[in-house]
This record gives C-alpha cells, sequence and structure tokens, in this order.
C-alpha cells in the first residue's frame, strides 16, 4: 500500500502511515472475525466437561512455612 501511495506522489512518512494503517485495518477485521467463529468452533459439551474436571481437582497443598 505505501509502494502505491508513493507511486502516487505522496510523501514517504504519509505514505508508510497509510500502509500501517491499512495493516490495522486488516488486522482488526481478522480479530472481529475471529470472535463469532471461535464461538461456532468451541463445543458448549466440551466446555462443560473441563469445567466440570477443573472442579473435582483437588486444591494443591501449599508448602510448609518454615
Amino acid at each position: 500500500m505505501s509502494r502505491l501511495l508513493l507511486s502516487q506522489g505522496h510523501a514517504a512518512a504519509a505514505a508508510l502511515t497509510g500502509g500501517f494503517q491499512w495493516a490495522f485495518w486488516v488486522s482488526g477485521l481478522t480479530a472481529l472475525a475471529a470472535v463469532p467463529l471461535t464461538f461456532l468452533l468451541i463445543r458448549r459439551t466440551e466446555i462443560a466437561g473441563a469445567v466440570a474436571a477443573a472442579l473435582q481437582q483437588k486444591p494443591p497443598v501449599p508448602a510448609p512455612a518454615e
């Protein structure tokens, strides 16, 4: 993107900023698309099983103080 802006006559700093802006938009949209995808891929039964297994474990015994 910054090469395109440079070829259009923009200053180097403005072209670099435009490239970073484009990259941030792409990253944000990717993260935004990942949220619903995560809820679709994780099965509720797997989550419930993991929570139940974690609750059944005994808490760790603290080390004796000396």
